[in-house]
């Protein structure tokens, strides 16, 4: 199991049958390596992170990619192969400063937070900044905003409105989902398309639970909504942190149709 020491700007490894922890990367503390000044790749040794948040596993086992939050970047850490190719590379984000090289400059407004990864894109998650979804494409090297932060009223359809998008999943055909902190609900966006659906909650927050008790999913309520999880049988399991009642739970939405 791989998890971000985010105190100690760290990515570590849990093995389970050993009960041991291991540094994968991150060992000499905060700092930002790969970065602006120095792109090439480095060793898993050398990589430097600042408040790691986000972390998924590409479908392959072969590569780890981190929400470097504080240094607003993607990076990217090959974990299988030979030790020489084992690597931390960046992919893109708002360097410091938000200025890119142009050797470099994918999309400038991005701020990372939560990630989610599937064999052809990263999905990434702007909590904190600008708002957006955006997802990284492999293939070309590039990033698409998916959906982004607008003037108006919490509604579906092409002119909406999302407010600190927290949790994202990876694409679901052609959709990703996410938490709509702000406007306490579970929402998805059409990733060609750019259309938005609201699949559960709305303002104002208050955790009630949508079909179990006959109520519409959409009448269900959030306290706030926050990382999600993904399940291959059908399921987005979701944090609802802390509310009125002083506890969180995990909330469980099953995908029609899977």
């Amino acid at each position: 199991v791989y998890f971000v020491d985010k105190a100690f700007n760290r990515i570590k490894r849990l093995e389970i049958s050993k009960q041991k922890v291991s540094i994968v990367s991150g060992e000499n503390g905060l700092g930002n390596l790969p970065s602006s000044t120095i792109s090439a790749p480095v060793s898993l040794a050398l990589g430097r992170f600042n408040g790691p948040w986000g972390l998924a596993i590409h479908p392959n086992a072969d590569t780890l990619y981190v929400a470097d939050e504080g240094n607003r970047l993607l990076k990217s850490l090959t974990i299988k192969g030979n030790l020489a190719n084992q690597l931390v590379r960046w992919r893109v984000g708002l360097l410091a400063g938000g200025i890119n090289p142009p050797s470099r400059a994918k999309n400038s407004n991005i701020r990372l937070h939560n990630i989610a990864v599937d064999s052809g894109y990263v999905n990434i998650s702007d909590y904190a900044f600008n708002y957006n979804i955006s997802n990284y494409n492999f293939a070309t090297d590039s990033v698409k905003i998916v959906s982004k932060k607008t003037l108006g009223d919490f509604a579906d359809g092409f002119s909406y409105m999302q407010r600190k998008p927290d949790g994202v999943s990876p694409n679901i055909g052609d959709w990703t989902y996410f938490t709509d902190s702000e406007n306490f609900a579970l929402r998805r966006v059409n990733r060609k398309s750019g259309y938005m659906e609201t699949v559960a909650g709305n303002p104002p927050p208050n955790p009630i639970d949508g079909t179990s008790n006959g109520l519409p999913l959409t009448e269900a309520k959030f306290s706030d909504p926050g990382p999600i999880a993904f399940n291959i049988r059908g399921y987005i399991d979701i944090l609802d942190r802390t509310g009125a009642s002083g506890k969180s739970a995990v909330r469980r939405y099953y995908i029609p149709r899977w």
